[in-house]
């Protein structure tokens, strides 16, 4: 209920109930749960100090499932404080606990945490080797938006890189997933993606047809206009044409008398977009 200081009261209570006692299991459990809460309040350096403080306690009881847990909510507090080496090392430890396991699940947390991580860091070849790692586990769980999202990721990554007919290769695959599974909005944003690619690269009439695709998926959510996969430039304009229909009819009329200046525009950009592509694959 997001109503945290009830919830840090509450797990303190547990703690001081167990002071005395040999629950080594419910213990850990509780400085997680205040861990998590001092997470979710930003206070990021209080939730490491709960989790350290759980470490411990999980290896003296071999629980090596919640060890790596706590390993990887360390990686995802250091993170957030942006200490990404630190973040590094302990969700490779988490990996490390979990390699004798069959744990695919805490396998796949440490694996998104490390690839947001290299991400962060703009190293996008070690997030691409760990999304590679991600894909397989995602497909044996059964999770099919988890692997259309990590497909979405591999698709970013690669896109930073330049390798564009890779990123366009995965976020068509997303977009499949994402139509077969009924997530439209999954559906809207690798369409959006591919929009932006198609022209970077100067294919302008396949960026118009996904932006359309898109733009529809987008109205019918209810998702604000600046949510919607159009140039930044138009967004304003559709914020004021929904204010009514005066304020609709004054667009329409500056479309008209502007069309002529906006083909022009249009058109250079397409020109550049393809004359960039091809110079970047020289």
């Amino acid at each position: 209920m997001k109503q945290y200081q009830q919830a840090i009261d509450y797990y303190q209570k547990a703690l001081k109930i167990l002071q005395e006692t040999d629950h080594h299991q419910f213990r850990a459990n509780s400085l997680i749960g205040l861990g998590r809460t001092y997470n979710s309040l930003g206070e990021y350096q209080q939730a490491i100090d709960y989790f350290q403080r759980s470490l411990p306690i999980y290896r003296e009881i071999g629980d090596c499932t919640n060890e790596s847990e706590s390993l990887c909510n360390l990686g995802n507090a250091y993170r957030s404080l942006k200490q990404y080496q630190q973040a590094i090392d302990y969700y490779q430890q988490a990996l490390k606990v979990l390699q004798e396991t069959d744990h695919r699940q805490f396998r796949a947390n440490s694996l998104i945490g490390l690839s947001r991580t290299y991400n962060s860091l703009g190293e996008y070849q070690q997030a691409i080797d760990c999304y590679q790692q991600l894909l397989p586990i995602h497909r044996e769980i059964g999770h099919r938006g988890n692997e259309a999202a990590t497909l979405g990721n591999l698709g970013n990554a690669n896109n930073s890189l330049g390798q564009y007919e890779q990123a366009i290769n995965y976020y068509q695959q997303s977009l499949t997933i994402y139509r077969e599974i009924g997530d439209r909005s999954g559906e809207a944003q690798s369409l959006q993606n591919l929009a932006q690619l198609y022209n970077l690269i100067g294919r302008i009439k396949e960026g118009y047809v996904v932006v359309f695709q898109a733009t529809q998926i987008q109205r019918k959510l209810g998702l604000p206009v600046e949510a919607w996969a159009i140039p930044k430039w138009v967004k304003p304009i559709g914020k004021f044409a929904q204010r009514g229909k005066l304020q609709l009819g004054l667009c329409f009329l500056l479309g008209f008398f502007a069309f002529p200046f906006a083909l022009v525009f249009i058109v250079s950009s397409m020109l550049w977009g393809v004359v960039k592509y091809q110079l970047l694959r020289r």
